[in-house]
């Protein structure tokens, strides 16, 4: 965790609140296998120290800024949804390993049994990883 999720979450914090999206205007940013619990929490972060400075996040920094954030089947999907809305969640499963069955298992966490809107699952699942990646 130290050395994995922790820095790409203050790196998420640190490009927002240094206003780093702005002066790449062509750059997407993807945060991939950190989990994405740490989302709400470091948009709070940034938004205060943006303040700090006499300046305002927008309120759909993730979309605005390009920032792309990869869950995993151990987060509370339903909750950041909620928390940070769905157009730049991607699902993050087993990141190309052998065990096939992580991947049906995070889809359906995500489908009826995951608490989450249909339309939020295919922007999840289809739409959010075709534009990061630039496939649409």
């Amino acid at each position: 965790m130290l050395r994995a999720k922790l820095p790409c979450a203050a790196a998420f914090a640190t490009l927002l609140s240094d206003e780093i999206p702005s002066r790449f205007p062509g750059v997407r940013w993807a945060f991939i296998e950190a989990s994405a619990l740490w989302l709400p929490f470091m948009l709070t972060e940034a938004k205060l120290r943006l303040q700090r400075k006499g300046r305002r996040l927008a309120d759909d920094a993730v979309a605005a800024n390009r920032l792309y954030v990869t869950t995993q089947m151990t987060d509370d999907i339903p909750s950041i949804v909620n928390a940070v809305g769905d157009d730049n969640l991607l699902i993050g499963t087993d990141y190309g390993h052998s065990d096939t069955a992580t991947d049906i298992e995070a889809m359906k966490r995500l489908g009826s049994e995951g608490g989450i809107p249909q339309a939020s699952v295919d922007k999840i699942l289809h739409a959010n990883p075709a534009q990061l990646y630039g496939l649409n």
